[in-house]
């Protein structure tokens, strides 16, 4: 209930051309969701405890990795739901938003692009940021009208050499200007209809 609440209060304080925001998400929408997930959580964790105690400690170990790397795989797939069930609770000038992505279209994304960024010591994570923003980006709808990513990851590549020798000689300062950058880049390459969003934030 206060999660809606405040969502509520903030989307209302939100304004476009004049007009405010609205939410219309409810309590019990929420609450369904997090028991249905809290449930599936706790027979994992109950099926894990038995394995433990009633097979053998390298089973139950063996059991244990197998549903954390399940919980992980899934993630995706529930930030999909997540983020469709948001969009299409948020409305301007009476029009909802809409999020069409699928879950199993994000977790083949996310598997194949956390594995080539790992098997590339990392090197590939410009192309991996570009390539999930274009998904949430253009699965994002408002009314009849798709939001466009126009982003590549050859764009970004140079500067996210230069975060990775910069950060650490820095102290970690130079993360302020290469997230702002980063959300810079991003924006600047979102469109809805003929319109082009801008994030004005420097590092400084």
């Amino acid at each position: 209930w206060a999660k809606t609440i405040v969502r509520r209060y903030f989307w209302s304080q939100t304004l476009f051309s004049g007009d405010r925001f609205s939410y219309h998400g409810t309590a019990k929408e929420l609450i369904r969701g997090a028991i249905f997930l809290g449930l599936v959580l706790i027979l994992l964790g109950l099926f894990n405890a038995y394995v433990f105690f009633n097979v053998g400690l390298i089973e139950g170990e063996l059991v244990s990795n197998l549903i954390s790397f399940i919980i992980v795989a899934l993630l995706p797939a529930l930030l999909t739901r997540a983020w469709r069930y948001r969009l299409s609770r948020t409305a301007w000038r009476n029009i909802r938003f809409s999020f069409r992505g699928k879950g199993m279209s994000a977790f083949v994304l996310y598997f194949i692009e956390v594995t080539l960024t790992i098997v590339t010591f990392g090197l590939y994570w410009p192309f991996f940021k570009i390539k999930t923003e274009k998904f949430w980006r253009e699965n994002s709808w408002f009314g009849d009208v798709q939001f466009r990513f126009s982003g590549v990851g050859k764009d970004f590549f140079k500067k996210f050499l230069f975060a990775v020798v910069l950060t650490p000689l820095t102290l970690g300062f130079f993360m302020f200007w290469f997230t702002a950058d980063l959300k810079r880049y991003l924006w600047s390459h979102t469109h809805v209809g003929g319109a082009t969003f801008n994030f004005p934030i420097t590092g400084r």
